[in-house]
């Protein structure tokens, strides 16, 4: 099996999870010029969790001819988990949608 390659935007994580001067699906049309078979994500790229957001990102992943292989998520260890945990578990919730998008990319590369 031929060996796959993806890519990560640490350039542009400030950027795109930060700033917000750039969207995810701005770094997705930029990936279409690299010699890459997928594109890792990262949960702090999306501006929401809702289902047709999410939806949204992994039709222009496939639709730019890229898979999943890898879905960052990050909780925020900086803030007391008291304070945090009733956020963090309203959220689980919402990303395990995310969790389908990246499994099917997963499979479709053959994992």
């Amino acid at each position: 099996m031929p060996l796959k390659i993806s890519a990560f935007p640490k350039c542009y994580l400030d950027t795109i999870a930060g700033t917000r001067e750039m969207t995810v699906f701005q770094w997705i049309e930029m990936a279409k010029q690299l010699d890459a078979d997928g594109l890792e994500m990262y949960d702090g790229f999306f501006t929401s969790l809702e289902n047709d957001y999410i939806d949204s990102v992994a039709n222009a992943i496939h639709d730019a001819g890229f898979e999943m292989p890898m879905l960052c998520c990050s909780p925020d260890f900086t803030t007391p988990m008291r304070m945090y945990a009733n956020e963090w578990l309203t959220c689980i919730g919402k990303r395990s949608k995310l969790r389908t998008v990246w499994v099917a990319g997963v499979r479709s590369a053959g994992c």
